[in-house]
């Protein structure tokens, strides 16, 4: 009689006290991959196996968890899970753009895309090469000069830190604006139930912005 899988688990909500440690294990078992792949590659017999397969595996192992903890930015309603959210996730962000940032990385990938195996690689596989070799060419290399490529860097992440800022602000805004229930027209009922009551005039709900 066949043995039947069990269905996967549900993923485990991280909380907010573990939210920054677990994003730095995880970022910590990235850099010891990267590593291992620089340590051990000879530059003259890169493959996909040796140099992205490793990057694939650690991608799979950790996605689940660095999901999670992205997720608490925009659903938890708690505000130290969100910002625990956001720190984590500015760390996860910035180590990746420190690894794009790699010279050293460059030329392996580089390798392995100009490689002669690269065309025969399963559609998923070579489409996460292609993906990961644009994200150094956005880096400008081949290009530009390394002090160039570390500007980008450095623009690049406070770019993004002003966007996070940015979207954080509009989640944490409590205003709104007062609409009677004749212009709520129409807004199903177990809405409007939701919305705030003036404190004089029953007649006008307060909708918030976020």
């Amino acid at each position: 009689m066949g043995s039947k899988s069990l269905p996967q688990p549900l993923p485990k909500l991280i909380p907010a006290n573990q939210a920054i440690p677990t994003m730095k294990g995880i970022i910590n078992q990235y850099q010891a991959v990267r590593e291992g792949i620089f340590q051990n590659v000879n530059p003259q017999a890169t493959s996909f196996s040796n140099v992205i397969q490793p990057l694939i595996n650690i991608d799979n192992a950790t996605q689940g968890d660095i999901g999670i903890i992205a997720m608490l930015r925009y659903a938890s309603p708690d505000q130290a899970s969100r910002q625990a959210s956001e720190e984590a996730c500015t760390l996860i962000n910035e180590d990746q753009a420190a690894f794009t940032a790699r010279s050293d990385f460059w030329c392996l990938i580089k390798a392995v895309k100009e490689g002669t195996g690269a065309p025969s690689l399963h559609f998923e596989a070579r489409k996460y090469l292609n993906k990961m070799f644009l994200e150094f060419q956005q880096f400008g290399y081949a290009t530009l000069q390394p002090e160039q490529v570390k500007q980008y860097m450095e623009r690049r992440n406070r770019i993004d830190s002003i966007r996070r800022e940015y979207k954080q602000r509009i989640h944490d805004d409590s205003r709104g604006l007062w609409f009677s229930l004749d212009d709520l027209a129409g807004v199903p009922q177990h809405d409007i139930d939701r919305f705030e009551k003036h404190s004089e005039n029953h007649d006008m709900r307060l909708v918030r912005f976020q």
